[in-house]
C-alpha cells in the first residue's frame, strides 16, 4: 500500500511538471503573439501600443535607465542614442527588438511547439532541431520580464518586479515563492534531508 501511494505521488508530480511546462509555453507564446486588430489581447506589442498613450515624459535619460541598459546587453542591440530617447523612439526600439532575427527565431520556435505539439498534438518536435529550446524559453521569460519593467517605469509610471541578472544561473525570486508547493511535494516524496539545495555553499 505504501509503495502504491508513493508511486501515485510520483506520477502526480510528473503530471504536474508536464502540465506546468505546457502552461508555461502556452502563456509565454501568447504574450509574444501579434496584437489582434479586433480584440485587445495580452501581448507585448499590444501593451506597448496602449501604454505609450499614457506617457507623460518628454525624454528618457539613459544614464539612469538600468533596465534599458540590461535590455541592450541581453539583445546586443543598441539604442539610437547613448544619452536619451523620446517615448516614441523607445516604442520603436522595443518593437524593433522583437523583430531581430535571433529573437524572432526564438519566438517562432516557441509558437511552433505550442501550435504543433501542445495545441494539435502532432509529435514532430524531434525533427525541429530545438536543442536549445528550454534555454530559449528562459531567454524569452527574461525578455518579457524586462519589457514589463520598462513599460511600467517609462509609460505607466509604476514599478514592476525587476531581476538582477539574466542567464541560466539566475532564478527569479517570484518564481521561487510561487513554486513553494513543489518544494513541499519533493520533500514529501524524497524526504527533505535527501534534497540538495543549489544555494547551499557548504559542499
Amino acid at each position: 500500500m505504501k509503495e502504491k501511494s508513493e508511486f501515485s505521488e510520483v506520477s502526480s508530480l510528473s503530471f504536474l511538471q508536464a502540465s506546468s511546462q505546457d502552461l508555461c509555453i502556452l502563456h509565454l507564446a501568447k504574450i509574444f503573439d501579434n496584437k489582434n486588430p479586433k480584440y485587445k489581447t495580452r501581448t507585448l506589442k499590444g501593451l506597448i501600443e496602449e501604454a505609450v498613450k499614457h506617457n507623460r515624459l518628454e525624454n528618457i535619460y539613459l544614464r539612469f535607465a538600468d533596465n534599458l541598459i540590461k535590455l541592450q546587453k541581453l539583445t546586443d542591440f543598441r539604442m539610437p542614442s547613448e544619452e536619451f530617447v523620446t517615448p516614441n523612439e523607445l516604442k520603436s526600439y522595443l518593437l524593433d527588438v522583437l523583430k531581430l532575427p535571433n529573437i524572432r527565431v526564438r519566438i517562432e520556435n516557441i509558437k511552433l511547439v505550442r501550435d504543433k505539439y501542445i495545441a494539435h498534438n502532432e509529435y514532430i518536435i524531434e525533427s525541429l532541431g530545438l536543442d536549445s529550446f528550454w534555454d530559449d524559453v528562459r531567454f524569452l521569460q527574461d525578455l518579457g520580464s524586462l519589457y514589463l519593467s520598462i513599460i511600467g517605469r517609462y509609460f505607466l509610471h509604476s514599478e514592476y518586479f525587476q531581476f538582477n541578472g539574466t542567464g541560466r544561473n539566475y532564478v527569479h525570486y517570484s518564481m521561487l515563492s510561487q513554486m513553494w508547493w513543489l518544494y513541499e511535494m519533493l520533500g514529501k516524496i524524497f524526504e527533505r534531508e535527501n534534497l540538495v539545495y543549489w544555494w547551499d555553499n557548504n559542499d
